[in-house]
């Protein structure tokens, strides 16, 4: 029997495909189910209501054991313990209350979940927002928070003002690298392949070259500024990259704080970032989440919060507000005194970190 032409196009335009699919495994993407969407989203609640209801312990309640937290003031608190102390003492203080909205759910496997949320707080005079990426991780059926980054949405002006300086050259110093439990596996190989993707980042930046920069984001990529912007996809942050580098005047330096497998092919990796112009240099820290396809690791997310120039009295006033009114220092506005934060640089010379 002859086999029609139209027939045999169709089979071998479905074999191209499927081999062109095979040549890009970073975009295979594991859909979780409706219940496991169902109980992220009610986590992500119950969160909300337990510090509307000043209650650390409830708002720490899925952190995983070894938890890493940074706060809207890039302060950094790894492990639940030190994660639900500092919200203690937030909790204790504050007057703001928030309201939340998960904005995304992008499952990588069937059993860690990267989301992104939308914070908005409020006092009785203004409100400010948020965004956040967590990432949830399921064990035995039960869904842990395995770490969390919040960065303010605010103008670049107002929080390179905000940020941090530097007083001397950042140091280099060797990460902190955790394995899973109970994992007979050795990560030397995998911890120096994403130590190379850094410090080939670092090197694509400072020569402002967007594409190498970009060349080991995944396809559905997020990626989240130091100013709240949120850019969805390789193909978008890429073409944002390379409009920033037309004009930026900064370079970077990056030093590898921790890298945590959560498993044998999904790594969260802390790292401490500082920009430098011809004029100074201010920090900022970022998370960010690879995960291991046929060999080779994928940046899947990444978030980068301004390091702030915090105050030494537990409370401080939000951006804007009275310096009388209360705020907790664990997602919210950043620790400070509004008649000592350093002058905002003049419009034409605000340091672009598009990071």
């Amino acid at each position: 029997m002859e086999v029609p032409m139209r027939f045999i196009s169709l089979i071998a335009a479905f074999a191209i495909s499927s081999l062109w699919l095979a040549g890009a495994p970073q975009n295979q993407v594991s859909q979780g189910t409706a219940a496991d969407e169902s109980a992220i989203r009610k986590i992500v609640a119950d969160s909300t209501d337990a510090w509307n209801s000043r209650d650390a312990k409830a708002l720490a309640a899925h952190f995983s054991k070894d938890h890493d937290h940074i706060n809207v003031n890039g302060a950094w608190r790894p492990g639940s313990t030190e994660s639900e102390k500092a919200l203690t003492d937030a909790l204790a203080a504050t007057r703001i209350d928030m309201t939340s909205s998960v904005a995304k759910i992008r499952f990588l496997t069937a059993n860690i979940a990267i989301v992104v949320i939308r914070y908005e707080y409020s006092d009785d005079k203004r409100s400010w927002k948020s965004i956040a990426t967590s990432v949830l991780h399921k064990i035995d059926g039960t869904w842990w928070n395995e770490a969390f980054q919040n960065t303010l949405v605010q103008p670049r002006q107002e929080a390179v003002a905000k940020a941090a300086r530097a007083s001397s050259p950042m140091a280099q110093t060797e990460p902190e690298v955790i394995a899973p439990v109970n994992s007979k596996t050795g990560f030397s190989e995998d911890v120096a392949a994403i130590r190379k993707i850094i410090d080939n980042s670092v090197d694509a930046w400072n020569r402002r070259d967007p594409e190498a920069n970009a060349s080991h984001l995944s396809e559905e990529h997020d990626h989240i500024s130091v100013i709240g912007e949120w850019r969805q996809g390789k193909a978008g942050t890429e073409k944002e990259m390379a409009a920033a580098l037309l004009t930026v005047r900064s370079t970077i330096a990056r030093s590898i704080a921790k890298i945590r497998f959560i498993t044998s092919d999904v790594a969260i990796v802390i790292v401490r970032n500082e920009y430098t112009d011809d004029k100074e240099t201010v920090k900022s820290i970022s998370t960010t989440v690879y995960r291991k396809t046929d060999g080779h690791w994928w940046n899947e997310a990444f978030q980068n919060t301004y390091i702030q120039a915090t105050a030494s009295t537990s409370t401080a006033a939000p951006p804007g507000a009275p310096a009388s009114t209360p705020v907790a220092t664990e997602q919210l506005p950043p620790k400070f005194d509004c008649n000592q934060r350093p002058p905002a640089p003049p419009a034409d010379r605000v340091p672009c970190h598009n990071q």
